[in-house]
């Protein structure tokens, strides 16, 4: 049985990959599940591209066949906490550092769903401390507001219009081409 909480899920013994997200919230509370509301149907939208690209380092569709983890273990949203993503002070002491490494365990791939500039240095600091055979990316988070703002155009660069019923998926399918070109520098490295 995979082991849960609002921040972590271990996944299952095949996923060689961890996702680290920002924070749990307010689903991630009510369902005690991470990444529980649309950021999850997210991942698994893009779980699919992978899948499709990708399939020894994607092997399934379902989120919760992987590690999952917060640079938070806190819960934070506007009517709990008055904020939806933690301070970087909450995320950079030693202790949470230490926990976020032991979450990932020995994940041999690290996907970090944050390119908020806030907690670059924070992200830097766990990437140093990782083992030499792990690898690490980062790629906008799954959020729609992050994905609205930030994926302007489809993978064949044609403007995605507002309002268009594809758009998510379209933004989806352009983020999991950006993971592609990252894991063939990947390769490149090793």
């Amino acid at each position: 049985m995979i082991k849960y909480t609002p921040s972590y899920c271990k996944g299952k013994d095949i996923a060689r990959v961890a996702f680290v997200f920002i924070c749990p919230g307010q689903e991630e509370e009510n369902k005690g599940k991470p990444v529980a509301g649309q950021t999850g149907k997210n991942l698994e939208t893009l779980l699919y591209f992978l899948n499709q690209s990708i399939p020894t380092e994607f092997p399934t569709t379902q989120r919760y066949d992987y590690r999952i983890l917060n640079l938070s273990d806190k819960i934070f949203y506007k009517e709990k906490t008055g904020m939806s993503t933690p301070p970087v002070n909450d995320i950079d002491s030693e202790e949470n550092i230490k926990r976020i490494i032991g979450e990932i365990g020995n994940c041999e791939i690290i996907i970090f769903f944050s390119k908020n500039k806030k907690y670059a240095k924070v992200i830097e600091k766990i990437k140093i401390r990782l083992n030499s055979n792990q690898k690490t990316m980062r790629v906008m988070h799954l959020g729609f507001q992050s994905i609205n703002r930030g994926v302007k155009c489809d993978k064949l660069n044609n403007p995605i219009i507002r309002g268009d019923k594809e758009g998510t998926f379209k933004r989806l399918e352009v983020i999991a081409e950006d993971i592609n070109c990252n894991f063939l520098s990947l390769d490149d490295t090793n």
